[in-house]
């Protein structure tokens, strides 16, 4: 899977995608004007220069996915969040989430959601948004606003990284992390790792990240031959997510991995599990190698 910015020639197959995604909620809802189903391809078209349009393409070129924004003033308006339904309940709209969020800045985002579907308003309450309007159409379907706002602080947060050997603090955050579920295919032999941290990372090296002196985050580095390090345990604590520390823990691990003597980096996750991972990983340049059995195995080349 790759997003990328769609172009005015994807305005037809994102439509297409549009009546496959919105309309089974639209049947449900017994809505059958909703503005999602009813939308033409003219007004796609006209509509389609006023917003950032995402697309979501899978490895065979179909568009799977979509999501639009715009800002005005500071604040982001985020649209037709979308996912062609054999593709739902995979992550691919909470990457989709967090992407037009990361591409274009704001201090506030918000959208508009139907009232009378629970899983949707409590997927977008997971990822921080509060409804703080709510309406009745003439048709008596309930339309709700939410918004989520940055903290005044979310810029001026200290963070650092720094290669540990604090082993109660790896173990700590080494343990929340495998009890994150999803995460058990990826703590296989994980007794014996932390029996023996500095045994298990010899030739590499353990990083942890500070958030104003608390640790949040780890990444490490495992060898694999005097040229190849694994890179292994990219965590975040969930409650300290959505600040571009996962970039940042990637970016000190390149540096450590180059300082280590390293040619190469590859490393192996689930993409099904984690979306937003392995998105991120595709967007910073790591390269896919090889899947098999719903693992993914990516590389990337160390710059001199």
């Amino acid at each position: 899977m790759k997003i990328e910015k769609a172009s005015l020639r994807d305005v037809p197959e994102i439509l297409e995608l549009q009546y496959k995604a919105f309309g089974p909620v639209s049947k449900e809802l017994d809505w059958p004007d909703a503005p999602p189903v009813t939308e033409t391809l003219e007004q796609a078209y006209a509509d389609f220069p006023n917003s950032t349009v995402l697309k979501m393409v899978a490895d065979d070129g179909r568009i799977i996915g979509s999501v639009r924004g715009r800002t005005d003033d500071g604040s982001l308006y985020i649209g037709r969040l979308m996912v062609l339904p054999e593709f739902q309940q995979n992550g691919y709209g909470k990457v989709l989430l967090h992407e037009i969020q990361s591409i274009l800045p704001h201090n506030r985002a918000w959208l508009g959601t139907s009232g009378e579907t629970k899983k949707t308003i409590e997927f977008y309450e997971r990822e921080g948004f509060r409804t703080f309007k709510t309406e009745t159409f003439d048709n008596g379907h309930v339309w709700i606003s939410m918004e989520k706002i940055r903290p005044q602080n979310y810029s001026m947060t200290n963070f650092e990284v720094t290669i540990s050997t604090d082993y109660n603090i790896i173990k700590t955050l080494f343990v929340e992390y495998s009890q994150i579920k999803g995460a058990e295919g990826c703590f296989i032999s994980f007794e014996k790792e932390l029996a023996d941290l500095a045994a298990f990372y010899k030739g590499g090296a353990i990083l942890v990240g500070f958030e104003d002196g608390a640790p949040i985050a780890t990444i490490a580095l495992k060898k694999v031959d005097d040229d190849i390090a694994e890179v292994k345990r990219l965590f975040i604590k969930p409650e300290h997510r959505g600040k571009g520390y996962s970039r940042k823990m990637l970016e000190a691990m390149f540096q450590c991995a180059k300082s280590l003597g390293y040619k190469e980096v590859m490393l192996t996750t689930r993409p099904e599990v984690m979306p937003v991972a392995y998105a991120l990983y595709k967007r910073i340049g790591f390269n896919q190698t090889d899947f098999k059995d719903g693992v993914a195995t990516m590389r990337i080349a160390i710059a001199k």
